[in-house]
């Protein structure tokens, strides 16, 4: 007896029990199964469906409900099998798939083949399938929908043909096109599925339709191509399930999405949101931040991660206005804000400045401070100084940075200041583990001066640092043994000789981190050739020739580096460790 001799509820019990694959296999067998499979119609009951679209293959990935997993590859040559197969399965589908999804733009194919060639594989694939969806008794029936497609006209080929009243979730990612670009979902935000579903989650894009196209769904991830505004801040107010019910995690995670801008407009939206942000204290995407004071203005430029666009800056000025502040700001996205405040410009800057430091948790990259001192000369003397105008702001720095339960972690730190003084209010408290270069310049602005940094030297900050950069016009007087345990040493001294040369050569022996020590000197000052202390002069050639002459000299117990000395006549000298193998044909001394 053969199967096609059992009675026909026999074999329909048995086609229930197989899952999709290996009913195709038994249409294979022969002519009279084939017929009877295509008349009877058995239901199949797959939970979960996965297509994969490449220029030379299609994948089919199906899961049942049983939990079980397969894929069947269809190559080029099979494609018409493949919707041929595809058709009978949507036909057979009786119950309600939980997850569908499509991936267009394989991401081998968009590295390898014309765009014009994919873009006739893909339009072909969504005109069969949409043709296919279409031409079903009953829209299909999709819980989740993932879709990775290129533009909104190919999810409307898939959309409008699922049922709305069983799509609950949206899930929609770009397959090609740079980071972040804006995707337009004007015609997807009118159909019926997307104003029934639930839940949308898109990533790698952003949006630039109106917030109250997103605002019914309960759970909602979207990037938006604007800034939080004072008519978003309304909308939320409005919101059937405002964002203070959410579970605390998540309402965390949403906070540190967001970027610093976004987060201080949402502290506006209602008083729990507020005393939930300043409890909670999310972290801030900011990266870096530079403040340059004045007497007339204060300047706040930060750089934060999470905004999305290349240009990650924004900049706020602070000056006194005739009803008490106004300030205006330059954003990543080139939009100018001015507001008016009736409080003095410096109290305006410190609250946003606090809020700021308050959330900084990351490491920054930068954090720089320049007191702009070379305004004193353009002052009446009627007008406070600088040093006077900013004690309070420094004092204020100072108690926020002591107030810290973890210290402020910084890579490299920059001062633009006239004395150490100035400096001793900030680099005490910074993290002296993550500190790793230190610059100091000279913010007056009238010509080298003298600057003392004896108590910064005593510092743990200055002796885990591997780097710092002394502005040319500072002149420094301190001892090079001060030095010795950096990696690399810019500084400007009022004049060395042939002890200065010796204590460096040693410092290069005797320092293994030592890779680079670079003096300018005062020409005025030092009137000897340090040519001249040398011997034999390096003869091969190099790429910075026109930096000065070169000398090589050995390091003792070790066999891989040497130390190159440079210098022109009368006002520079650089040392340099360098390997051995990077100066070919060498003669050592």
């Amino acid at each position: 007896m053969s199967l096609t001799d059992l009675p026909d509820l026999a074999i329909s019990t048995i086609l229930e029990k197989l899952d999709f694959r290996s009913i195709l296999n038994l249409r294979n067998v022969c002519h009279d199964l084939r017929e009877f499979i295509d008349n009877t119609i058995p239901a199949f009951w797959i939970s979960r469906i996965g297509i994969t679209v490449a220029t030379d293959k299609i994948d089919l990935h199906l899961e049942d409900s049983g939990s079980n997993n397969y894929t069947i590859r269809y190559p080029e040559e099979g494609f018409e099998t493949f919707w041929n197969n595809f058709q009978r399965l949507l036909k057979h589908q009786k119950g309600l798939l939980t997850y569908l999804n499509l991936v267009l733009h394989f991401p081998e194919d968009e590295k390898l083949k014309e765009k014009t060639i994919l873009e006739k594989v893909y339009a072909g694939y969504l005109q069969r399938l949409q043709s296919l969806l279409k031409s079903q008794k009953h829209p299909l029936k999709v819980q989740k929908l993932c879709l990775i497609v290129g533009d909104q006209d190919e999810i409307m080929s898939i959309l409008p043909h699922l049922d709305s009243k069983e799509l609950e979730i949206l899930s929609i990612f770009p397959g090609r096109g740079e980071h972040m670009q804006i995707f337009k979902l004007d015609k997807v935000v009118e159909t019926e599925q997307w104003k029934r579903a639930k839940e949308l989650e898109t990533v790698n894009f952003m949006v630039d339709e109106p917030l109250e196209k997103f605002t019914h769904f309960t759970n909602c991830r979207v990037h938006i191509a604007q800034t939080i505004s004072q008519d978003i801040i309304e909308m939320l107010k409005e919101m059937t399930s405002p964002l203070i019910q959410l579970p605390e995690n998540v309402l965390i995670q949403i906070m540190e999405e967001l970027d610093f801008r976004s987060l201080v407009s949402l502290r506006k939206v209602c008083h729990d949101l507020c005393n939930f942000i300043d409890d909670v204290i999310p972290s801030s995407g900011i990266s870096e931040i530079y403040v340059r004071i004045n007497t007339k203005k204060i300047s706040l430029r930060f750089l934060d991660e999470n905004i999305d666009f290349p240009d990650k800056s924004i900049q706020i000025n602070y000056r006194n206005h005739k009803k008490g502040c106004s300030t205006s700001r330059n954003s990543s996205d080139g939009k100018k804000k001015k507001r008016v405040g009736l409080e003095d410009f410096v109290v305006f800057f410190w609250k946003d400045f606090e809020t700021v430091m308050n959330h900084q948790k990351s490491i920054l990259n930068k954090f720089s401070l320049v007191l702009e001192h070379y305004e004193e000369k353009m002052l009446e003397k009627k007008d406070q100084n600088l040093s006077e105008f900013s004690k309070e702001i420094m004092e204020k720095i100072k108690e926020n940075l002591t107030s810290r339960t973890i210290p402020l972690k910084v890579k490299e730190i920059d001062f633009g200041i006239i004395d150490q003084m100035e400096m001793l209010q900030i680099l005490p408290f910074i993290d002296s583990k993550h500190l790793e270069k230190i610059s100091i310049g000279n913010s007056k602005g009238l010509g080298p001066q003298n600057i003392k940094i004896d108590d910064i030297t005593k510092l743990t900050q200055w002796k885990s640092a591997n780097e710092v950069i002394i502005n040319y016009d500072f002149l420094i007087s301190e001892p090079i043994s001060n030095f010795e345990h950096f990696q690399k040493v810019e500084i400007h001294m009022k004049m060395i000789g042939a002890d200065t040369v010796r204590v460096l050569r040693q410092t290069f022996q005797s320092s293994p981190n030592m890779n680079h020590f670079e003096i300018q000197y005062d020409p005025s000052r030092e009137r000897q050739d340090l040519r001249t202390l040398f011997g034999h002069r390096f003869d091969g050639s190099y790429e910075d020739e026109n930096q000065g002459a070169r000398w090589i000299f050995k390091i003792r117990g070790d066999p891989k580096n040497v130390i190159s000395i440079q210098t022109n006549m009368y006002s520079w000298l650089c040392l340099t460790r360098v390997q051995l193998v990077d100066i070919p044909n060498l003669r050592l001394y």
